[in-house]
């Protein structure tokens, strides 16, 4: 588990399912080389998402540069893919302010309240 990745996930400017996505991959990776080997079947179940929608949004964050391929866990089939989670090619959002009175900030682009 790496909680520096996990804090940069939270600070990313994406919607909740690529967010939650995004947390839960940070929380496979270690701190040292930022590397994981998550199945899509234990982060679909971490996220209560479906397979498919973790496959679409691990391959959003391979196009994006930040899940980086790396080889295969002990080679063979049916075999984890070892990736290096680099969240910095991703969007942050904008820091925190005081006095937003309860708007996300998906509600503050759109100009409503809740």
């Amino acid at each position: 588990m790496s909680v520096r990745l996990i804090t940069q996930a939270f600070a990313l400017d994406l919607e909740c399912r690529l967010k939650f996505v995004a947390v839960a991959l940070a929380d496979c990776a270690d701190d040292e080389h930022q590397e994981l080997w998550p199945s899509v079947g234990f982060i679909a179940w971490k996220t209560q998402q479906s397979a498919r929608q973790v496959q679409r949004a691990m391959q959003y964050f391979r196009e994006a540069g930040a899940l980086i391929p790396l080889g295969r866990e002990g080679g063979g089939r049916r075999r984890s893919i070892i990736y290096r989670l680099d969240l910095d090619t991703l969007p942050r959002a904008e820091p925190y302010a005081r006095g937003r009175r309860g708007l996300s900030p998906l509600e503050e682009k759109r100009g409503r309240k809740g």
